[in-house]
């Protein structure tokens, strides 16, 4: 084997021991969550593959803590939606420490000079397998894809802009209210249906319609 070979050889054994730890991103799965920290206590999902044993040659990656979730706003508007137990979603490892962001904000230097570890990173919540798994498994009430959508995991309650630039909103499929492109007001319960134009209502998760005139 000539000298470049070797060469060859120990640098990519080098790469792999160096890489061997680095972590970028991975699916997570949520094993608690505060609502006034925003912060989540996440479990990797995807095991670690061992070279030093062959006997077990996977193993389970440690909980991480302390994690910010994302959230989707901007300045004064949200869009919140809590990672519930069980939940998976992906987990965005960063490059630097974050915890002088964390706490601070804005530009700050680094909170040491590790990078890559698992321990520092960000979550989106939101990913589900395709095999049923409770209630956060495979999304067995389809997406539609002609709106963007508000709803419930079954689909009974939503509220959506569709396409066509009209609105809707339904409280567990026993109402319907949709505002057409054209400023027609429909609103439709169990009961019957009735066109309103010129007036306010509500629509409760019973069915029921009130109308103020």
């Amino acid at each position: 084997m000539s000298f470049w070979s070797k060469l060859e050889l120990l640098v990519k054994g080098i790469l792999n021991m160096e890489t061997a730890a680095m972590r970028t991103n991975t699916v997570c799965q949520v094993v608690s969550y505060d609502g006034t920290t925003n912060l989540a206590v996440l479990q990797p999902c995807i095991m670690s593959i061992r070279t030093d044993d062959p006997t077990s040659p996977t193993k389970q990656l440690p909980q991480v803590a302390d994690i910010p979730v994302y959230q989707f706003g901007s300045g004064l508007v949200m869009c919140t939606a809590a990672p519930a137990v069980g939940s998976y979603g992906l987990y965005i490892v960063s490059d630097r420490k974050i915890d002088n962001w964390l706490s601070l904000g804005g530009v700050v230097p680094p909170g040491s000079l590790d990078r890559f570890d698992i321990s520092n990173g960000f979550f989106l919540s939101g990913l589900f397998p395709t095999v049923v798994d409770g209630n956060n498994g495979k999304i067995v009430v389809p997406i539609n894809t002609d709106r963007v959508e508000l709803r419930t995991r079954l689909g009974t309650s939503y509220m959506a802009v569709t396409s066509l630039g009209a609105l809707e909103m339904s409280a567990l499929g026993l109402g319907l209210v949709t505002v057409d492109v054209d400023g027609t007001i429909t609103a439709e319960n169990t009961l019957g249906s009735l066109t309103l134009d010129g007036v306010t209502g509500q629509l409760d998760v019973n069915g029921n319609l009130t109308v103020d005139v």
